[in-house]
């Protein structure tokens, strides 16, 4: 599982993914995990996330490190 780094409390950290042609976001912290539960998806659909920036939450990728 994704390690947080120290984060605000409103934000979820989240893997954007395209496959096909779509975009697909994934989550990555519990946070972001408990929201795709609530959904009832493995992804976060754009309705969702709506509600989330709605919630007052903001959705933030991880940096990647080489």
């Amino acid at each position: 599982m994704y390690s947080e780094p120290m984060t605000d409390e409103k934000t979820i950290i989240v893997k954007k993914k395209n496959s096909w042609g779509n975009e697909y976001v994934y989550p990555i912290c519990e946070k972001a995990i408990l929201f795709a539960n609530i959904s009832d998806r493995v992804t976060l659909s754009p309705g969702v996330i709506e509600c989330i920036k709605a919630l007052g939450y903001k959705l933030k990728q991880p940096s990647e490190d080489i």
